[in-house]
């Protein structure tokens, strides 16, 4: 510890730090407009001068390191005149359009200029003039009043990894732009908003529709990535306008992915707003002329009664086998923890058999999720290998920081310890690329490979693994298979971190885990047609699939066999979903109060903006109200329909409201969201454990009992639209396309 003392008062601060932030420690707030605290120092604004005693001149704060006996003053008649010099040459070319920009109300330079400035300038030449760049579909740039705080260049370039954003130019001409025109091609561009602390950067979406002091903040999560970021969502009367960062350290610290920030649009466009059922032909007379107009399997719109009907009809004329048998189930990647419960006792009520699920297999909390916590793992990790790893922006920049960031500097002598086994693509920094097979596993396992040098040579070690398609067992066993080789023969002696886990790629597989449920895991093997003599015939096709949120297939069965009885909740019309029979409206994640486990397991939830349009509900009481409908024994207590005229399925607050004569066999126990995180809490107690990062299991290092069996197949991905969220967004349609946009999945009959 050194002492310096800072207007006046003694203080005792850490060698090391800056002038800046020793003041910051004590609560004395310096003026700036370069300085981030996770960017590089700059140090061109000079917005930040301080006075030091024996210096001839006021210095940069922000670049200059304390030492021992310093003096500063902050305060002085000195730095209030470098001040407001500083602040006068800063809007001397600045355009006067503050009631027009965007950034007004939220603006660094307004706010420093009402403190710092002065009331009057000396400027009275004509003001220079920025052409304007085209950096995407996101950014709206007006480069007149840009004042080369270089923040946005730094960010690119350190934290997105895309460094194409430069200055070219001296003095009056120098710009910040792209070397080529190119625009900003990176899924953390619009971070750059934030960071500008003028208006030569605001959002092109956002632009021209609301004022910042008009909108109210709603704190929520990024449920379309398994980081589980933390986001502010800004709305007016129920609209939302906007979704920002919110800061957290322990998971995004205050970054968020394009997909999230600008799919806000997509709130509004081809939702589900009332039940559709198919019907073989219906007629429909026009108010105005009387004629009858017929649509020929169409999806007509209905009323809850009349859907569930339809759904309850073909569970009990199931022939040849069943029910329980012939049901299969679909999951979408935005799928929350109170859906799936809902769901998972539905089906057990109803008979499925889930045990062929892979959850079975995974004993431990280590087996689906990341084992440690993201800040700590990116502070640690000195060497991190990625199979068949899926695209996470935020993850990459967790995995630049700490010591895993300082080797793999440009400039670096130190050889890079990140590695790849896959598909070779953009990691948006250095690493190295081990092959795209199972083969360069063996080589691993045969210690062929010179990253077995490393894994006995480093002491914080992670293997990631990621798979498209299901989390098939053969890959829990091979992930315990390269545990127990790399820990036992490969890398003896004591390690302090070693981390072998999965990476999903959607929350709702990490939440399907947590409450033992998996995308489309009915047990094949209770699936059998017998002949009228009671022998078997063989496994038997599905007649019903569940389809939560998840786009359903087109039938490629054999010729002439039947589609299944498609049912859909969800709350877009995305993908073919013109191939559901039933169509049920459920609620977005702005729409409710839900819950996600993110890559760590940690606990998290969404929270209630507006309510759901129309006849749309919330999903886990959708299901509700369809159990108390369902009697598939003819029990004489089970509950019954409304009759027409009765009243809604629906009560007031959206509660579920079914009648029985008595409990029906099939009734679920929630009337509430206490009771259903009662339900929770019961399966699995992390999940009202909110926010905090639950104790992890530690890695089981156990012989393997199957082969080595790993099929890592093409990753194929398109930009942005990953859910039906973002497929319905324009912006982000946008954005993927390259500039075409196309709307419109199938007409709805009004």
């Amino acid at each position: 510890m050194i002492n310096i003392i800072i207007d006046g008062k003694e203080l005792r601060a850490k060698p090391g730090l800056t002038i800046l932030q020793a003041c910051a420690s004590i609560g004395i707030t310096i003026p700036r407009f370069c300085y981030h605290e996770r960017l590089s120092i700059a140090g061109n604004c000079r917005m930040c001068l301080v006075e030091i005693a024996k210096s001839p001149k006021p210095v940069a704060s922000c670049a200059l390191q304390i030492d021992n006996g310093m003096i500063i003053k902050t305060n002085s008649d000195l730095v209030k005149k470098a001040r407001e010099g500083v602040m006068e040459l800063l809007l001397a070319n600045h355009p006067l359009d503050c009631p027009i920009c965007d950034q007004g109300g939220e603006c660094d330079l307004q706010d420093q200029t009402m403190v710092y400035g002065s009331d009057r300038g000396r400027f009275k030449e004509d003001k220079r003039v920025v052409e304007d760049k085209n950096l995407g579909p996101f950014i709206k740039t007006i480069m007149t009043r840009c004042i080369h705080c270089t923040r946005c260049i730094r960010f690119a370039s350190e934290i997105a990894g895309v460094p194409l954003l430069g200055l070219t130019g001296r003095g009056g001409s120098m710009e910040v732009g792209t070397y080529v025109e190119k625009t900003l091609d990176s899924e953390l561009s619009g971070n750059v908003i934030d960071l500008c602390p003028v208006g030569a950067l605001t959002s092109k979406p956002f632009a021209f529709t609301a004022r910042n002091w008009e909108l109210r903040s709603v704190n929520s999560i990024d449920v379309t990535d398994p980081m589980g970021s933390n986001i502010r969502i800004d709305h007016r009367g129920g609209k939302v306008f906007r979704i920002i960062p919110r800061l957290n350290e322990e998971i995004n610290e205050e970054w968020i992915t394009d997909k999230i920030r600008f799919l806000y649009d997509s709130f509004y466009k081809q939702r589900l707003n009332k039940p559709l059922i198919r019907s073989s032909r219906r007629g429909e007379t026009s108010e105005a002329t009387g004629a009858k107009r017929l649509y020929n399997r169409c999806l007509a719109p209905t009323n809850w009664q009349n859907a569930f009907e339809v759904i309850t009809t073909k569970l009990k004329g199931i022939p040849g086998a069943s029910e329980a048998q012939l049901i299969d189930f679909k999951i979408g990647p935005l799928v929350e923890v109170e859906q799936l419960l809902v769901f998972k006792d539905l089906l057990t009520k109803l008979g499925v058999s889930i045990k062929g699920s892979i959850v079975n297999s995974l004993d431990f909390r280590s087996d689906f999720t990341l084992g440690c916590g993201l800040k700590n793992a990116s502070l640690e990790l000195s060497t991190v290998l990625l199979i068949g790893a899926a695209d996470i922006p935020l993850l990459n920049v967790r995995l630049k920081k700490g010591p895993i960031g300082v080797h793999n500097e440009p400039l670096a002598s130190t050889a890079p310890s990140l590695f790849l086994i896959g598909n070779y693509r953009d990691l948006t920094q250095p690493f190295k690329h081990l092959g795209n097979g199972p083969k360069s596993i063996f080589k691993i396992l045969q210690g062929k490979d010179p990253f077995c040098r490393l894994l006995i040579k480093e002491n914080n070690v992670a293997i990631l693994f990621a798979f498209n398609g299901p989390f098939v067992q053969r890959a829990i066993d091979s992930l315990k298979h390269l545990t127990y080789w790399i820990g036992k023969d490969r890398c003896p002696g004591p390690r302090r971190t070693f981390i072998v886990a999965p990476i999903h790629q959607t929350m709702s597989k990490i939440n399907g885990s947590e409450i033992g449920l998996e995308d489309g895991r009915a047990d094949p093997s209770s699936r059998t047609e017998t002949r009228k003599n009671g022998s078997p015939l063989g496994p038997c096709s599905t007649q019903i699939v569940f389809n939560l949120g998840n786009e359903i297939k087109k039938n490629g069965g054999k010729e002439g066999e039947v589609a299944p009885f498609n049912i859909y909740l969800g709350h877009h019309g995305s993908g073919q979903i013109n191939l559901a029979d039933v169509i049920l409206p459920g609620a977005t994640f702005i729409e409710k109060n839900s819950t996600y486990l993110n890559i760590e397991g940690r606990t998290q939830e969404t929270r209630l903006v507006n309510l759901p349009p129309d006849l749309a509900r919330e999903d886990w009481k959708i299901l509700k109200a369809l159990s108390g409908l369902i009697d598939l024994q003819g029990n004489e207590h089970a509950p019954r329909l409304y009759k027409k005229g009765e009243g809604p399925l629906f009560g007031e607050g959206n509660e579920p409201r079914v009648t029985t004569a008595s409990s029906g066999p099939l009734s679920l126990p929630f009337s509430s969201k206490s009771m259903l995180s009662s339900r929770g809490f019961a399966v699995s107690p992390h999940l009202l454990d909110l926010g905090r990062l639950p104790q992890q299991d530690p890695v089981l290092l156990q012989k393997p009992f199957r082969p080595l069996k790993i099929q890592l197949r093409p990753f194929k991905r398109v930009a942005y639209l990953t859910d039906p969220l973002t497929q319905n967004s324009k912006n982000l349609c946008l954005a993927a396309t390259a500039g075409t946009f196309k709307l419109g999945m199938f007409p709805l009959v009004s």
